[in-house]
């Protein structure tokens, strides 16, 4: 299956955003590529797509932004996109916002 198709036919509008999240739940392969899709700097509809299903997804498992935080850092750097810009920042708030992991960025 390709993500951009999937992305494309089925997680246009908000209530779809849960779906979208529940399938990347189920198939975990896709992260890698959902993630890639977000913090690139197109604004083409999927990526689009894929920074507003990365969100769902994400903010309960914020961990899961934590193996490639710089490139997720450099992802929201270089967005001009708001539709993009609004659903990276709302995970690196919601990311910096816990103690430990705040305090561990400021270490490195």
């Amino acid at each position: 299956m390709n993500l951009k198709k999937i992305l494309l036919e089925n997680y246009s509008t908000a209530a779809d955003r849960k779906e979208g999240a529940a399938f990347i739940d189920q198939y975990p392969k896709y992260f890698p590529e959902l993630h890639k899709m977000s913090c690139v700097s197109i604004d083409k509809r999927e990526n689009i797509l894929a920074a507003w299903i990365l969100e769902k997804y994400s903010l309960n498992k914020l961990e899961c932004l934590t193996p490639d935080f710089s490139f997720y850092l450099k992802g929201v750097y270089q967005q001009t996109n708001d539709s993009k810009r609004r659903p990276m920042a709302k995970l690196l708030y919601n990311y910096c916002n816990h103690k430990n992991r705040r305090k561990q960025l400021t270490q490195k």
